[in-house]
C-alpha cells in the first residue's frame, strides 16, 4: 500500500504527495533497542485491549528463549507479542513455541513477572503488580484460576508476511484452536519531512470477512458434529436409563444421561446452581451463563461470538446447542449444559447429583449396554 499526504503550500484543493517508503533496516531500528520499547509506550497501536507485563520475558526459567513482550487482554487472556523488523519469516513457529510454553501459566506466576518488569523499568512506581492486574481485568481480589489463562493470544508483528506465513496463519484460522487465536500485524515505516510515519494495519484475521468466516465454521462444525453422532466415538457405546419417579427415559449416550438428569431435576424445582455445587468435583465447569432469557439458537449466536473474541472459553461445539436442545432459564440469565462427557466423568458426576437430592425426588440411573 503507498501512503500519500496532501500538499497544501499552493491554494487550492492541495497536492497528493507520496510519502517515502523505506525499511527498519535502512533507518538502523533494531528489535530490542527501538522497535521494542517504541511500541510499549502505546502498546493499543498493535494489541488493543492488552496491558504489558513483562517484556524480554522468558517462557521458562531454564529457557534461554525470550517473548519480546508478553502482555495479558481484558479476557484474561495471555498475549505474546513476537517483533520481527523486517519479513515475519518463521515468526508463526517461533510464537507457537512460545504460547505452548507459557499456556499452564498461573495468575501467580503472572504477578511475578510484572512484579520483576516495574522492578527494573518503572522502580518509581509504587503500585502493587497484583493490584494494577486486577484493576486492569476489572476484578476483585477473588482470583479463579478456571478464568484466568484460557486462551493465549498471538500477536506477529513485523514490516512483511511472506506468502507461507500468512497461509499457515490463514489455516490456523480456518481450524477450530479452542485454546489460541493468532493475529498478523504489519508495520511498514515511511518517511515525511524527517520524521517517520509508520502505517499499523492488521493482515490477518480480516476484518471485513471475519462475520463469513464464523458462520462458515458455524455450518462446518454443524455437520461434523452430525456425523460424529452418526457414526460414534468409536470407543465406549454404553448406553443408560435413567428413571425420574414413574417416568423412564431408555438409550441414553453419557452426554444425554447428564442433560436429562439436570433438566428432570430443574422442572422439579432444583436450582442450577446447587447442581453444579453437586457436580463441582468432577467438572468445575458444566454451564455457560448467558444475561437476559434468550432461546437456543440466540444462545448459540451469543457463545459464537464470544468464542470468537475470548469472552467464552468453549464453542459451539462443546455444549448442548446444535439439536435445538432447550436451554434452561434462571434468576434472569439462560444457562448452557456442556456436552462434554467421558468415561470418568459421566458417573461420577451423575452419582454426586444424584446424592444430593436424595430424599427429595427419586431419581435414578443403570447402565443398559
Amino acid at each position: 500500500m503507498t501512503v500519500y499526504y496532501v500538499d497544501r503550500t499552493n491554494h487550492g484543493p492541495g497536492q497528493l504527495v507520496e510519502a517515502g517508503q523505506t525499511t527498519f533496516t535502512a533507518l538502523d531500528m533494531q528489535e530490542p533497542r527501538d522497535l521494542e520499547p517504541l511500541l510499549m509506550t502505546n502498546i493499543e497501536a498493535i494489541a488493543p485491549g492488552t496491558m504489558i507485563i513483562e517484556n524480554q520475558s522468558s517462557p521458562w526459567s531454564d529457557s534461554n528463549k525470550l517473548i519480546d513482550i508478553l502482555a495479558i487482554d481484558k479476557h484474561a487472556n495471555l498475549v505474546v507479542i513476537e517483533l520481527k523488523r523486517d519479513d515475519a519469516r518463521h515468526a508463526d513457529l517461533q510464537a507457537l513455541r512460545y504460547a505452548a510454553m507459557i499456556s499452564n501459566m498461573t495468575f501467580d506466576e503472572l504477578t511475578e513477572r510484572h512484579r520483576r518488569h516495574l522492578a527494573y523499568r518503572s522502580p518509581e512506581v509504587d503500585d502493587e503488580p497484583r493490584q494494577r492486574i486486577l484493576e486492569f481485568l476489572g476484578w476483585d481480589d477473588d482470583v479463579d484460576e478456571d478464568d484466568f489463562g484460557n486462551k493465549v493470544r498471538i500477536v506477529i508483528v513485523a514490516s512483511d508476511f511472506s506468502k507461507e506465513l500468512t497461509t499457515t496463519v490463514a489455516w490456523l484460522l480456518d481450524n477450530n484452536m479452542e485454546r489460541m487465536s493468532i493475529e498478523c500485524v504489519r508495520l511498514k515505516p515511511y518517511i515525511l519531512d524527517g520524521n517517520v510515519i509508520l502505517d499499523i494495519h492488521t493482515v490477518l484475521p480480516l476484518p471485513d470477512i471475519s462475520d463469513y468466516q464464523v458462520s462458515l465454521k458455524r455450518k462446518r462444525d454443524r455437520g461434523l458434529a452430525e456425523r460424529t453422532e452418526r457414526k460414534g466415538d468409536g470407543m465406549d457405546y454404553t448406553k443408560f436409563k435413567l428413571k425420574v419417579e414413574e417416568e423412564e427415559i431408555t438409550g441414553l449416550g453419557k452426554g444425554r444421561l447428564i442433560f436429562n438428569l439436570v433438566s428432570e431435576l430443574h422442572k422439579r424445582g432444583a436450582s442450577l446452581s446447587r447442581i453444579q455445587n453437586a457436580a463441582a468435583e468432577h467438572n468445575r465447569h458444566i454451564f455457560e451463563a448467558l444475561e437476559g432469557e434468550i432461546e437456543t439458537s440466540q444462545a448459540f449466536a451469543r457463545i459464537e461470538r464470544g468464542h470468537a473474541d475470548g469472552t467464552i472459553r468453549r464453542g459451539t461445539r462443546r455444549w448442548f446447542l446444535g439439536r435445538g436442545d432447550e436451554v434452561f432459564h434462571e434468576g434472569g440469565k439462560t444457562y448452557v449444559l456442556s456436552n462434554q462427557w467421558g468415561i470418568r466423568t459421566t458417573e461420577p458426576t451423575a452419582r454426586a447429583i444424584i446424592e444430593e437430592f436424595r430424599g427429595e425426588v427419586e431419581i435414578s440411573y443403570e447402565a443398559v449396554t
